[in-house]
């Protein structure tokens, strides 16, 4: 029987930009059963943080430093990952609300397509060419380039959307927040740097477990 992964994924969020090789080459080494599913919302990073406002109050004082230090460590992490990814740091920064994708990959799932031709074209115009996701022609454009018919996304929309309200519901009660996020067999793992560990999992556990 093969291993069980669903990953979350939000393509609007750079960490799943990221994460995308590893995770990759992790189904292509073990072989497995795979569902992606969209989780929503902007992570908020320095691109669109709220300003700080200061205060003569010594908590607030000491509560401003720190999100100060926040935002210089999120600017320079930022830089690190838009290096990886040989982007440019404005295109790591690009927002974009992810609803249309969203439906698409629960569309592309619901016709047993597999996601991750599309997933990977997503990311790369999104972070490295800052493409405007938000225009619905765009996606239905990628819908036909995975060999789908535009018509049947733009019928599936409305019910699509209501799926993705209830996945999301459904996803916070399983105790997932963020993206990406992995359930194996069941059992949560919140982020790209757990990879390592769920590889040692599938390689049966054997020695140290990955810190």
């Amino acid at each position: 029987m093969k291993n069980s992964l669903r990953i979350y994924i939000d393509l609007g969020n750079i960490n799943c930009y990221l994460a995308m090789k590893q995770t990759l080459a992790l189904i292509s080494d073990f072989g497995l059963d795979v569902k992606w599913l969209p989780i929503s919302g902007i992570v908020k990073t320095v691109a669109n943080r709220k300003p700080i406002i200061a205060s003569a109050d010594e908590l607030s004082t000491i509560r401003l430093k720190r999100l100060e230090a926040r935002s210089r460590y999120e600017a320079r992490e930022l830089e690190r990952n838009a290096a990886r990814l040989g982007i440019t740091v404005d295109g790591a920064r690009h927002c974009f609300d992810q609803k249309f994708l969203h439906i698409a990959l629960l569309y592309l799932n619901q016709c047993a397509v597999s996601p991750e031709a599309f997933l990977n074209e997503v990311f790369e115009k999104a972070f490295r060419y800052k493409m405007d996701f938000e225009n619905i022609d765009c996606v239905s454009l990628l819908i036909e380039k995975m060999g789908l018919n535009q018509k049947g996304y733009l019928d599936f929309l409305e019910e699509g959307a209501l799926q993705l309200k209830e996945l999301q519901t459904a996803t916070l009660e399983k105790g997932i927040f963020d993206a990406p996020a992995y359930q194996l067999n069941g059992e949560n793992y919140q982020g790209r740097a757990h990879l390592p560990l769920i590889r040692w999992y599938l390689n049966g556990a054997s020695g140290t477990a990955p810190t």
